[in-house]
């Protein structure tokens, strides 16, 4: 999710969900409880989803995908070789942290490694918090 080009309030953000099909029961568990807008190619299965939830989720369908109709993969080929559900949830995860530290312009591999990541606040993790706090650490030193 990236609105900076609308004027959106909310921080780019990149998520990925293992799920081990894109039928319309894995989309309706990850969206449990969700009403918004969601940004989606153009898969049937988020039209049923849509139609099914009386309203509450409105699709906007993503303009660079909608032509093709094909899921967005990440590392396709790297994560074949995650070896079990559970490597593939860690990959969605590590593919996550990465994408959103690249969105806000961090160095990924040093937003994995810093000691900070080993925190147990999430709000302390979120790339533009851990950002502004990178910053007024170098501000303050300097």
């Amino acid at each position: 999710m990236d609105d900076r080009p609308w004027g959106g309030p909310s921080p780019p953000a990149v998520a990925y969900v293992f799920a081990g099909g894109r039928g319309t029961e894995e989309i309706a568990g990850q969206l449990t409880d969700f009403s918004g807008i969601l940004q989606v190619d153009g898969y049937a299965a988020y039209k049923e989803l849509a139609r099914g939830h009386g309203g509450a989720i409105q699709l906007a369908f993503c303009l660079a995908h909608a032509r093709s109709m094909r899921p967005i993969a990440m590392g396709r080929r790297n994560s074949l070789f995650s070896g079990s559900e559970g490597g593939a949830e860690s990959w969605a995860i590590l593919s996550s942290i990465v994408n959103t530290a690249k969105l806000h312009e961090l160095d990924p591999q040093e937003r994995i490694v810093s000691g900070q990541t080993k925190s147990h606040q999430l709000h302390e993790l979120l790339a533009w918090n851990w950002k502004a706090a990178r910053e007024r650490i170098a501000q303050a030193a300097a």
